[in-house]
């Protein structure tokens, strides 16, 4: 329960910097790339005030499920906190991840979401990339710069990935 987050049941922030830390020293020993790639979903603050905070808290869970389900089975989902989600992809160099987050991206976008409530929801997020050891080695390093590319994606385009 320490490393779970209860809404998604994804991993939590706290677990994501241990096996970050702990993958990239192992990418770095081996000399293989390691990506990130940082989700936050567009707009999710109206699906609260239209629908409120229950309806959020399933489109969330739901939302981590289906990027869970999206995921290849050496990937790591977490969720970092609020509409925000971290993929961490082991062994991934930058073109491979561009391609892989977008492809993913693209699939969730046109998932549509069946809430409880008989609702059908479907989500945008915008992503940012950054891969190791090219955008750096330690675990602020790698999560910044995936951070800064979201953000510039979100105040320009939405729905988009962003890399260097």
């Amino acid at each position: 329960l320490t490393i779970t987050d209860d809404t998604t049941g994804l991993y939590n922030v706290r677990h994501l910097y241990d096996v970050l830390g702990q993958e990239l020293k192992r990418c770095g020993q081996l000399k293989h790339p390691l990506s990130l790639a940082f989700l936050d979903l567009d707009q999710f603050k109206l699906v609260n005030d239209a629908h409120g905070h229950l309806v959020g808290s399933e489109l969330l869970a739901r939302t981590g499920r289906q990027l869970q389900d999206l995921s290849r089975k050496q990937d790591w989902c977490f969720r970092y906190g609020g509409d925000e989600f971290v993929i961490l992809m082991p062994d991934t160099g930058a073109k491979a991840a561009l391609t892989r987050a977008g492809d993913l991206l693209y699939a969730l976008m046109e998932t549509k979401l069946q809430m409880k409530n008989g609702l059908e929801l479907s989500v945008r997020a915008s992503v940012g990339l950054a891969t190791a050891p090219l955008d750096g080695t330690t675990v602020h390093e790698i999560i910044g710069a995936a951070d800064i590319r979201m953000y510039l994606v979100k105040s320009n385009w939405r729905g988009k990935v962003g890399v260097a």
